[in-house]
C-alpha cells in the first residue's frame, strides 16, 4: 500500500476516462474514498466513486478539512477543483491525470446527453474541444507548479489497449503493491468504447419491460435534495418519459418524438408518492404525453411500475462509508460516551445511515413544519402495517386493534410488571440478559426469579425444570427472542416447551422480540404469541422498528395483546404517567415498515459478512476468547475467562485497546469475564477495533 501520508488523487476533464481509472486503481486493492451515492455495486458496474463532500473545496473550510485528513486511498477530483486541494505538507498528493483524445470527449458527452433524452449544446465540437483542453490544461499546469503535487498523465486509450503497461505505470507511480492482474482485468474495453462513452446502465439499479417498453430506475441525485429517477424508454432506445422524483424540484418529462416537455412536480406533495400515485391513477394518459400509445398495455405498465417501487424508493447502500470524525459529531450516548480515541462499540446502536424511504419522510415532516403533537389514541398506520408485516413475514396473524403504541419496550415492560404483579410477585428472567429486564424488577419492588440459560460449549439453551419450578412461585416472565445478549433464536420445539409452562401456571409473558427482523439464515424467528390460542392469551408482545431500522433515538415501539383483558388492564395505567408519542417516531417507524424493507435486506447482508468476520478474527487473532456466532442481532458475546485478564473484560479494552465495549457483569453473574460487541458498524472500524483488542491481548 501507498504511504499513509498520501493521498492518491484521479482527475481529468469530463469523459476522460477518471471512472476507469478509479475502477482499475480499486481493482488493485487501493482503499476508495467515496460517500457510497455515486460508487459501483451489483447492479452499477461503473459508478463514478465520487465523494459529495469534493464538490466543496476551496468554498467550505470543512471540505478543505476534511481533503487534508485524508491519508492513503484514491480520491476522485474534477479537472475544476484540483487547484483547490488543500495544502499537504506531508505525503503530498499524487495525481493520475487522465487524457483522451478530444473528439472522442465530445463524442462520449454527445451520446451521454443523447441518452438522456437531451441535446448537445449549441457550440460546435471543435469549440467544446478546445475549451475543455484549454481548461484542462491550465488545471494541469496548476498542480505541476505546486510543491505538494506529483503528476501522472495516463491515456484512457492506451489503458484500454495495453492493459498490462498502464497498469504497471500506475502501481510504479503509487508506490504500492498492487494486484496488477486484477487491474489488468478491470480493464474491460465495452466500459470504454470510443463513440459510445461510458456505460448507459452507470447509475441505473433496476429495469423492467412492459411490452416494447423499457423502464429503469436510478439514483442520479441522492442526498436530502435529489431522489430517484424512472425512465422510460422505446423500443429504439429513445427516451419518452423520466420522472425526477427530487426532494427539491422535482419535475417530469415527457417527450414524444423528441421534444422535451418538462413540467414541474407540485411543490405540496412528495415527489416519489405524486409519481407513483399519477401513474396508478392515469397510466394510460402519461403513455400518451410520451407519444407510446399501443407499445404497452397500461396494466402491464403499471404492473412494471410496481415492481420497480423498492428500487424506486431504495438507493444504493454503501455501509463501508463511514468516517470516524463524521462519526463523533454525532450527540447519541454511543459516540459521546467516551473520548475521541476510543472506537464505541457498545451501546446496541447501528452506525449506517437510515434507509432512503425513512430519511424522505422526516425531511419532508421539516420541510412542512410537520412536528406537533401526534394523533393518538386516534388511529395511525402503524397497528394494520405491523399486522400485515407479521403475518406476511412469520405467519403470524394478529389482530391491528390489539396493537397499542408506545414510546419504547423498556417502557412497556415496566407498565406490564406493574399492572400486572405486585410488591413481592416473582418475576422470571434469563440472565445473561439485557439489564433493563432485571432493573424492571428490582425497581419496582418485585422478586427476581433467575432462570438462567445453560451454556453448553457456547451454546445457550434453556433450564426447563428450573423454569418449572420458580413457575409455581411467580406471576410473570420477561422473555427475550432473539436473546440479547447471547444472540440465540429458540427453535420451535424450545418455544414450545415453555409455552406448556406458562399455560400450566397462567403466566404472564412478556415477549421482547425487537430483534426479530435480524436473523441470520440458518435460523428462524417465531412470535411466542404465534404458538398457540392459550399462549396468545397470556401474551404482551412488545417490539419496534429501532434496532433493525435503526432509529432507537425517535422512541416508537409497539405492545400487541393477545386478549382484549390483558389490553384493558394494561390500559388501566394512565396514558400520561407513560408520556406522550414522538410524531417524527411515528412517520419514521411507518416508512420502515411500509418501504425500508430492500435497505433491510442490504444491512442483513452486511452484518452477515461482519458476524462471520468477527469470528474468523477471534478465533485466528484472539486465542483464549471464546465466542459462538449469532443467530440473530448484531452483538457478538465472547468469553474472556480463560484469559485470567487484570480486570474485568470491558474495562480492560477500554483502558488497553480504547475500544468501548459493553462489560459482561451488566448482564448478570453469568456475564463475568464476558463482553459485548456491536458489529453494527463498517468493516474498516470493526477491523480496527478487532485489531487494537488483539494487540492489547498480545501486549499483557
Amino acid at each position: 500500500m501507498p504511504h499513509s501520508d498520501a493521498l492518491i488523487v484521479v482527475s481529468g476533464v469530463p469523459r476522460s476516462g477518471t471512472s476507469l481509472a478509479m475502477q482499475v486503481l480499486a481493482a488493485g486493492g487501493l482503499r476508495i474514498h467515496s460517500d457510497g451515492r455515486r460508487r459501483p455495486d451489483a447492479s452499477n458496474p461503473r459508478g463514478y466513486y465520487e465523494h459529495e463532500t469534493v464538490k466543496r473545496l476551496g468554498s467550505d473550510l470543512n471540505a478543505d478539512a476534511w481533503c487534508a485528513e485524508l491519508g492513503g486511498g484514491v480520491l476522485k477530483v474534477v479537472h475544476a477543483l484540483v487547484a483547490s486541494l488543500p495544502p499537504r505538507p506531508v505525503g503530498g498528493y499524487r495525481v493520475v491525470w487522465m487524457t483522451r483524445s478530444m473528439a472522442e470527449v465530445v463524442a462520449s458527452q454527445d451520446a451521454m446527453l443523447a441518452r438522456q433524452g437531451a441535446t448537445p449544446g449549441a457550440l460546435p465540437p471543435d469549440r467544446v474541444a478546445q475549451l475543455l483542453e484549454s481548461d484542462g490544461a491550465a488545471a494541469r499546469t496548476a498542480l505541476e507548479a505546486r510543491t505538494d503535487c506529483t503528476v501522472l498523465g495516463l491515456d484512457a486509450g492506451q489503458l484500454r489497449s495495453d492493459p498490462a503497461e498502464s497498469c504497471a505505470r500506475l502501481a510504479a507511480f503509487v508506490g504500492a503493491d498492487l494486484d496488477t492482474e486484477a487491474m489488468e482485468a478491470a480493464v474491460v474495453p465495452g466500459l470504454l468504447g470510443r463513440a459510445g462513452g461510458y456505460n448507459s446502465a452507470m447509475t441505473v439499479n433496476a429495469r423492467e419491460t412492459a411490452g416494447s417498453l423499457q423502464l429503469e430506475t436510478e439514483h442520479r441525485e441522492p442526498g436530502p435534495v435529489g431522489g430517484p429517477t424512472l425512465r422510460v424508454r422505446d423500443d429504439q432506445g429513445r427516451e419518452v418519459l423520466r420522472f425526477d422524483a427530487f426532494a427539491r424540484d422535482g419535475h417530469w418529462h415527457a417527450q414524444p418524438h423528441g421534444a422535451d416537455q418538462i413540467s414541474a412536480i407540485p411543490s405540496d406533495f412528495d415527489a416519489i408518492e405524486w409519481t407513483l400515485t399519477e401513474l396508478r391513477r392515469d397510466a394510460a394518459g402519461y403513455l400518451e404525453r410520451g407519444g407510446v400509445t399501443g407499445a404497452a398495455d397500461p396494466a402491464a405498465f403499471l404492473a412494471a411500475v410496481e415492481r420497480l417501487e423498492p428500487g424506486f424508493r431504495n438507493g444504493p447502500s454503501d455501509f463501508d462509508a463511514l468516517e470516524p470524525k463524521r462519526l463523533l459529531q454525532r450527540t447519541g450516548e454511543k459516540w459521546t460516551q467516551y473520548p475521541d480515541d476510543v472506537l464505541p462499540l457498545w451501546v446496541a446502536d447501528m452506525d449506517f445511515h437510515v434507509a432512503d424511504p425513512i430519511q424522505r419522510r422526516l425531511q419532508r415532516a421539516l420541510d412542512l413544519g410537520d412536528i406537533g403533537y401526534p394523533w393518538h389514541p386516534q388511529p395511525t398506520a402503524i397497528p394494520g402495517l405491523f399486522a400485515e408485516r407479521m403475518k406476511r413475514l412469520y405467519d403470524w396473524e394478529l389482530d391491528p386493534r390489539r396493537v397499542e403504541l408506545m414510546t419504547e419496550v423498556v417502557q412497556t415492560m415496566y407498565v406490564a410488571a406493574w399492572q400486572f404483579t405486585e410488591p413481592g410477585d416473582g418475576i422470571i428472567v434469563q440472565r445473561p440478559i439485557y439489564p433493563p429486564f432485571v432493573a424492571t424488577v428490582e425497581k419496582l419492588g418485585r422478586r427476581l426469579e433467575d432462570n438462567a440459560l445453560v451454556s453448553d460449549d457456547g451454546t445457550y439453551g434453556l433450564d426447563l425444570d428450573l423454569l418449572r419450578e420458580q413457575a409455581k412461585r411467580s406471576k410473570m416472565l420477561l422473555f427475550c427472542n432473539p436473546h440479547n445478549p447471547t444472540g440465540r433464536v429458540l427453535r420451535r420445539d424450545e418455544l414450545e416447551a415453555i409455552g406448556e409452562v406458562v399455560v400450566e401456571h397462567d403466566l404472564i409473558v412478556v415477549s421482547d422480540e425487537i430483534h426479530q427482523d435480524l436473523v441470520y439464515p440458518g435460523a428462524k424467528h417465531i412470535p411466542f404469541a404465534s404458538l398457540s390460542p392459550e399462549v396468545e392469551a397470556r401474551t404482551i408482545t412488545v417490539t419496534s422498528g429501532s434496532k433493525a431500522f435503526n432509529i432507537a433515538g425517535l422512541r416508537c415501539a409497539v405492545a400487541v395483546f393477545g386478549s382484549a383483558k390483558l389490553r384493558a388492564r394494561f390500559l388501566e395505567f394512565p396514558r400520561h404517567i407513560r408520556g406522550g408519542l414522538n410524531s417524527l417516531g411515528i412517520m419514521a417507524t411507518e416508512a420502515a415498515w411500509a418501504h425500508g424493507d430492500p435497505w433491510l435486506e442490504d444491512v442483513r447482508a452486511y452484518l452477515l459478512a461482519n458476524r462471520d468476520f468477527t469470528a474468523e478474527f477471534i478465533r485466528s487473532e484472539m486465542p483464549g476468547v471464546k465466542h459462538t456466532p449469532p443467530e440473530a442481532t448484531y452483538l457478538a458475546w465472547l468469553d474472556c475467562r480463560a484469559l485470567e485478564l487484570p480486570s474485568s473484560p470491558g474495562p480492560f479494552f477500554l483502558e488497553h485497546a480504547r475500544v468501548g465495549l459493553s462489560d459482561g457483569p451488566g448482564y448478570g453473574p453469568q456475564g463475568e469475564g464476558f463482553v459485548r460487541i456491536n458489529f453494527a458498524t463498517s468493516r474498516a472500524i470493526l477491523e480496527d477495533a478487532l485489531g487494537r483488542m488483539a494487540k492489547a491481548l498480545r501486549s499483557r
